[in-house]
């Protein structure tokens, strides 16, 4: 950390490249008058271009592109030679560049003693050099859900809910219940069914599927008053339930988000994730909170990158139209990220290695869990794409 701040500048040159959000972060941490977005010619960099430029309209703050071709180092030092001009405190971004931009920005900015930022990516920091004296500033810019949404022009409408807003009795049978699920499945689909059909009649449990899941389950919703009987004999076990209990109506899905979303929690905790919100609804216009909505079950960051989770808890059958439902989440991602959001499934049911639905998802670049990756769902999330992290 350098002992004295630099000079926050007047005018931010920044390359762009395929992930705006770090670029646009440093421009609302800084807020320059003036912000240069120097990107190559190729269709997708201009269509980002105009992304972040309709993003610093809402923040008040002017831009102005330059285009340099695709690859061209001598252009590209040219332009951005241009562009420094005599400003002063002007600093250039390097942080999400391609090689070429990257190489001319950085002579541009030794040659005219212009500060540099960029991305320390095995510190996870995010760094200014001065350009004459190497002095350092390490900036702290936090990345959160709202803000990937708002980069692309969407805004939260609700107020999604955190950790600290799950009741107690929730969180302990929900996480009970994800990570044990492949023994549970019999159990929690019969009183899910139950509770669809409304119709006060006995669960039977046969003996193949009671085992000591089971066991610890009945006994936590015993402790909890949510269960009238329990009659076992040696072929199968018989239960009364009162399923008006409020605890049940976990089972009709939301212990599988609950579940997901505390080990998401998890991550944050130790520090592999950032943000992490359940149930969030989002408008797809942020100027305009009454446009159309969608809800992302879980949505959490890791660095500059957005992930989204889909949680299914009942059918994912050909009944169900799994594919229909891949789609959704394909576009889902598109509207908060496209190519920089990582979309993410997460079914409570059985999905064969060799099932149409998962060589589906392997085309549309989706993480598919299904009920046997339940158990270890923290080490399956650790293991996603990580994003640059800037804090």
């Amino acid at each position: 950390m350098a002992d004295s701040p630099l000079p926050r500048p007047r005018a931010l040159i920044s390359l762009v490249d395929d992930n705006p959000l770090l670029p646009a972060l440093v421009a609302r941490h800084i807020r320059p008058a003036q912000w240069t977005l120097v990107s190559s010619d190729r269709p997708n960099a201009l269509g980002r271009v105009e992304e972040m430029a309709a993003w610093a309209r809402r923040f008040g703050i002017d831009t102005r592109s330059v285009q340099v071709e695709d690859g061209s180092v001598e252009g590209a030092r040219s332009h951005l030679s241009d562009a420094v001009g005599s400003a002063d405190t002007l600093w250039i971004d390097v942080s999400t560049s391609g090689p070429a931009l990257a190489a001319a920005a950085h002579a541009v900015a030794l040659d005219r003693g212009v500060p540099r930022v960029f991305v320390d990516e095995t510190r996870n920091r995010l760094h200014l050099l001065n350009g004459q004296t190497e002095q350092t500033e390490v900036l702290d810019v936090p990345i959160t859900v709202a803000d990937c949404l708002e980069l692309h022009g969407r805004a939260i409408v609700n107020q999604p809910r955190r950790l600290s807003d799950l009741h107690e009795d929730a969180c302990a049978l929900s996480y009970y219940v994800g990570s044990r699920y492949a023994d549970l499945e019999p159990l929690a689909t019969s009183i899910r069914r139950a509770l669809v059909s409304r119709r006060r009649r006995p669960i039977v449990i046969p003996s193949a599927e009671h085992n000591r899941a089971v066991e610890h389950l009945l006994e936590h919703l015993g402790e909890l008053g949510a269960v009238d009987s329990i009659e076992p004999d040696p072929h199968q076990l018989r239960l009364e339930l009162r399923l008006d209990h409020p605890i049940y109506s976990l089972f009709r899905g939301p212990w599988l988000e609950h579940y997901v979303y505390m080990e998401v929690a998890n991550l944050v905790e130790d520090g592999v994730a950032d943000d992490a919100l359940l149930g969030v609804e989002f408008s797809w216009d942020a100027d305009d909170p009454g446009a159309n909505t969608n809800e992302i079950d879980v949505a959490f960051t890791m660095g500059d990158r957005l992930v989204i989770v889909e949680c299914k808890s009942g059918r994912f059958d050909r009944r169900a139209d799994p594919a229909a439902q891949l789609h959704r989440l394909v576009a889902l991602r598109r509207y908060v990220g496209a190519t920089t959001a990582e979309a993410v499934l997460v079914v409570a049911k059985r999905v064969h290695h060799r099932a149409m639905i998962r060589r589906r998802a392997r085309e549309m670049d989706v993480a598919l869990f299904d009920l046997r990756d339940l158990r270890d769902l923290d080490e399956h999330l650790r293991s996603l794409r990580p994003g640059v992290r800037l804090v």
